[in-house]
């Protein structure tokens, strides 16, 4: 029966081929489960994954670039399938005895089909056997297992005192209290002055995040309608250190003792390839100039950008105080200059204004997507938006101006014209050719149109003209959803990788499927940040205010209310 079981895993030549089914992933479990026991050895079955270039069995079809997708690679530009190098082939999966090998395998199979002109590429093989951890394997166990431990003990001690009514003899014994770190997540604070409209920007925005990447996922999945996630691509209508620091140090070592597939051994030396060589500028928030084409945790290139206009910002915001009208004159300046030279480099390269054409030519990454001056101006519009709102007390004429029921409705069609324009207006590029003008003016002005349009729902909000749009955003609990942000931009692509190394059988690809699967990453990503949140986050939060003696003590009554002062 065990040999039945080899072949009864192994694929067969799928139907579908022309509409993108280019990859039969076979019978994962039923293959590793297989064995034959003998008196003085035990025959297991191995798992390998094997390759056919399409042009050997469809004449024709192979130029097709399109066929690459549904077929995993291994990521090759920004954690996906390089469509401009990649060869279209027909993924297939063989269940074998695991004496064999890849190098035996690849011999015995392309002498067998010598005369058949097939040229078959065994691209790994997978057997039930455990893997042994490394000694770094196990220091990162020893890690997570003392933050576990200390959690425990944390929290222990402060219900212990709360019950008794007590102090904390020091605050650092309960950093690490899932107790007091989980009040504070859920406190609701309304503060006067606070911006409330922008927890649910935050959150609207990390659902954004999250849906972009679930398509974008959903691209690179083994599909048996592949072609048509191209139609649908043509039709597109339809304090951050600790947390980073953890979540690469799993990366490094873990990640790959997480989950088993089909496709695993490829996403996982994905996952964890770049950031073994490439941890170090990660953490130095280098890495969008060291190695933008191999981003340790794909995402967190954004991180690199965010930090160094972080590190300069201050170029601005010390002479705002003292200068403003001169250093709001030399902001403008600087965001005509944000435009003009994305503008003059798309222009020069002939990028294409396109995201799902131009992702994977490297000179979109390296001269344009990864680039901070890219990203400069809409920080600039919000550094500008920064210093109204701090004085907008003093800016009664500004504010009665936007007051006017005329010029803040003109305000409201603006924004959300913009905001509707930038997101659907790109359609029209795929149906003509590269139009080296509309592309670069686009390049060049939808990230500072989009910052201008965000600030007037911002400002409009502040002063009382926000109506609906406001009271919606400003739902208290989006303020606690919103501090989950963070740990859900970090975890949730590497968690949308590995469903793709999990996959036993192809997808099908379509809105409804895509949504379902957004909603489901998009949950199981919160669940994951609370923890995440609760214990790398919030205590470093305490501890980095002990380190500065930047913590301050309430008075506190019978219940142990407000015994940490600090707001997350």
């Amino acid at each position: 029966m065990w040999a039945w079981k080899l072949f009864d895993s192994s694929s067969k030549i799928p139907t579908g081929l022309l509409a993108g089914n280019i990859a039969d992933l076979g019978f994962f479990d039923e293959c590793l489960s297989a064995k034959y026991e003998r008196q003085d050895d035990v025959i297991r079955g191995k798992y390998c994954k094997a390759a056919i270039p399409l042009k050997k069995i469809i004449p024709g079809v192979a130029d097709k670039e399109s066929f690459t997708l549904g077929s995993w690679n291994g990521p090759q530009t920004r954690g996906a399938i390089n469509l401009q190098s990649a060869v279209p082939r027909l993924t297939l999966a063989l269940c074998v005895p695991d004496s064999c090998d890849v190098e035996s395998l690849n011999s015995l199979l392309n002498g067998t089909l010598a005369q058949t002109s097939l040229d078959y590429t065994i691209i790994n093989c997978q057997s039930s056997e455990p893997e042994t951890l490394s000694t770094g394997d196990w220091i990162t166990v020893a890690f997570f297992a003392l933050v576990f431990v200390i959690m425990i003990t944390s929290t222990a001690y402060d219900l212990f005192i709360h019950y008794k009514g007590q102090e904390p003899a020091h605050l650092i014994l309960v950093a690490f209290s899932v107790y007091t770190n989980g009040r504070k997540l859920l406190t609701v604070s309304k503060n006067p002055g606070q911006l409330e409209c922008i927890n649910g920007l935050r959150f609207i925005s990390m659902m954004w995040v999250v849906i972009g990447h679930t398509y974008f996922t959903a691209f690179f999945s083994p599909g048996i309608n592949a072609l048509d996630s191209v139609e649908w691509g043509e039709k597109i209508t339809s304090i951050l250190t600790p947390s980073l620091a953890v979540m690469v140090l799993l990366h490094v070592t873990l990640i790959r003792y997480l989950g088993s597939g089909p496709n695993w051994p490829e996403v996982t030396a994905y996952l964890e390839g770049n950031c073994q060589k490439y941890w170090w500028s990660t953490l130095l928030y280098i890495q969008n100039y060291v190695n933008p084409d191999n981003t340790c945790i794909t995402q967190t290139w954004y991180l690199s950008v965010d930090m160094q206009l972080f590190i300069v910002s201050p170029i601005l915001l010390i002479p705002l105080g003292k200068w403003p009208k001169i250093t709001l004159q030399l902001s403008a300046l600087l965001v005509v200059l944000s435009v003009v030279s994305p503008f003059l480099l798309t222009w020069y390269y002939e990028i294409d204004g396109l995201m799902s054409k131009a992702i994977f030519n490297t000179e979109f990454t390296k001269y344009y997507y990864d680039n901070t001056y890219a990203r400069f101006g809409p920080t600039l519009i919000g550094i500008i938006l920064g210093y109204f709102v701090y004085y907008r007390k003093e800016n009664n004429k500004l504010n009665m101006v936007f007051k006017n029921k005329y010029l803040n409705l003109l305000g409201w069609v603006i924004s959300v014209g913009s905001l509707l324009v930038i997101t659907f207006g790109p359609n029209n590029m795929f149906h003509h050719e590269y139009n080296r003008l509309e592309s670069s003016l686009f390049l060049a002005m939808h990230r500072v149109a989009w910052a201008i349009a965000l600030t007037w729902v911002i400002y409009a909000c502040l002063i009382g003209r926000g109506g609906l749009v406001n009271s919606f955003l400003s739902l208290s609990a989006f303020q606690v959803l919103g501090r989950l942000t963070y740990s859900m931009y970090l975890i949730h692509l590497s968690l949308q990788f590995m469903k793709i190394g999990y996959l036993r059988v192809p997808i099908y690809f379509s809105d409804f499927q895509n949504m379902y699967n957004f909603w489901g990453d998009f949950v199981f990503t919160a669940a994951i940040a609370i923890v995440w949140t609760l214990a790398f986050e919030s205590p470093i939060l305490i501890v980095e205010k002990i380190i500065f003696k930047d913590t301050k003590k309430k008075p506190v009554k019978n219940e142990n209310k407000n015994r940490i002062a600090t707001e997350t």
